[in-house]
Parts: C-alpha cells; structure tokens; sequence
C-alpha cells in the first residue's frame, strides 16, 4: 500500500502526490486515447471527445462522491465538510449516473443520439476503471475480504495464492485478504478486450446504436456482481433483503437495462450522421 507515490519537504510545507490521483489522471488520459480512437467509427470527431472529457470526468466524480455521502448520510449531516474533502470515498455506480448526466447534456447540446455518445465511452470508462483500481490498490480501499481457504472449493483454491496483507494501521491488517481492487481492474480490460474483438469479428454484433452501451452494462454488471462477494468493504442493505450488497443490487440493475437495451437497440443509419463538432 502506498497511498502517496511522492512526498517531499517544500518551504511552505509537506507536498503529497497520492496514488490515487495519480492514476485516475492515467485512467483520464488513456481512456480519453481509446475513446479519441473509436470516435470516427460512429461518426464523432477525435476533437469533440477530449473538449468533452473534462466534464464527463467531473460529473463522475460529483456522482461518485455523492453516492458516498449518501452511504455515509450520518455522518455526512454531522460534519459534511470531512467527507467532501476525503481525497477517496467514489462509488463506481455513482460516477456512472453523474458521467451519463453529462453525457445527456452533450448529446442535447450537439443534437447527437445519446447511445451513440455512452457507445464512445464505455471502452474508455473500462480504462478507466482499470487505472482507478489500481489506485484503489495502492490507497487501501476497496480493499478484498479475508481469504479463508478451508471455504474454498478445490477448484478455486489457487485464489489463496493471490492474497495479500496491508501494512499496519489497514483496518484490515495483519489478515490475508483477496486482491480485490486488481481482480476488478484485469476483469474490466479482459471485457473490454472481449468486445473490442468482437466489434472487428462480428461487426453485425455490436453495431446498431446503444450495443456497445449495452454490453458494457452487462459484462461489468456480472463482473461486479460476483466480486462483490470477496469484497471486504462491502455495504449489505439489510432492508433490500436476500444479503446482497447495495452495489450488487446495482448491478442487477444494470444487468436488466443492459439486456433491454440489447433487445431494443437499433442498426446505425450512417457512420457519420450524427457529427460531433467542436463549439
């Protein structure tokens, strides 16, 4: 664990670099590159991509922080302003809303089908993701549970060699627990390399507007699902029933508007109808 990757002593105090900043700029820029990339192939300039990305990117972390908030709602109310400035506490599920609300308001403003623009940016939200996980790693959140290999099946025993111990002052400390953050990262670049596949192999797959969207929702929708039960930070809202956390919820949730938009989704009617331009 390495919260900050550089910390030095400057004449008006300490100056920190954190990790995961670090890396949510990396997510920044190479999703930014994936999304930069596949624009033209819907009809979307390169350039209108990366004027749009800032904002996308702050939508997402107001969404993510305010999810958080709402978890932590008690102790939000009684001292707001600790939460807000916490450098972590983003919920993934949280970013997804503020990023589509952005999203809805570009595509409003440029006159774009909204499923083209959600279609542009999934690949590079997985990137993203990818990067921010690793962050996650190296700040201590999102941390995995205990590894308790008498539970395990004999199949999935090599699961014990992966466990790791976070340094002491980790409320998980000195327990080996799940690698949970870099699961999650290679689970997210294994569907995006799924698909990307699939879009040059079977081209008729994924090319009606809203697949690519669809898709995304779906595979992480199941990726998240199922890692949520080796997660050691899990939020299991008991009144919700059935012992799922509030973001395995999310993903079935997810995993129904991602099938419903599979069926529903229509063929492209030009790659370049709906041009995306600067303003």
């Amino acid at each position: 664990m390495h919260p900050f990757l550089l910390q030095w002593m400057a004449p008006w105090g300490l100056v920190s670099i954190p990790s995961f900043g670090v890396m949510l700029a990396l997510g920044l820029l190479f999703g930014g590159a994936v999304m930069a990339w596949r624009a033209p192939k819907l009809g979307l300039t390169a350039d209108a991509i990366w004027q749009w990305l800032p904002w996308v990117m702050l939508g997402a972390i107001v969404g993510a922080k305010g999810l958080y908030c709402l978890y932590e709602w008690d102790r939000f109310v009684l001292s707001p302003l600790p939460l807000l400035l916490y450098p972590g506490g983003l919920v993934w599920y949280g970013g997804v809303a503020g990023a589509l609300a952005v999203l809805g308001l570009a595509a409003q403003q440029q006159q774009v089908s909204f499923l083209t623009l959600t279609d542009v940016f999934s690949p590079g939200a997985l990137v993203g993701l990818a990067f921010g996980r690793v962050g996650c790693l190296l700040s201590g959140c999102c941390y995995g549970g205990v590894v308790n290999a008498s539970a395990l099946p004999a199949t999935l025993q090599w699961l014990t060699a992966t466990a790791i111990v976070y340094p002491l002052g980790h409320v998980s400390h000195p327990w080996p627990v799940y690698p949970a953050p870099i699961f999650e990262s290679v689970g997210a670049l294994l569907l995006l390399g799924v698909l990307l596949v699939w879009e040059k192999r079977f081209p008729q797959l994924l090319q009606p507007t809203g697949r690519w969207s669809a898709a995304f929702l779906v595979g992480y929708g199941f990726l998240r699902f199922g890692l949520e039960f080796i997660r050691g930070d899990r939020l299991v809202l008991p009144w919700l029933g059935l012992g799922l956390s509030a973001s395995q919820w999310m993903s079935l949730a997810g995993i129904g508007i991602g099938l419903c938009l599979w069926t529903l989704s229509q063929p492209r009617t030009s790659p370049h109808s709906a041009p995306l331009t600067n303003t």
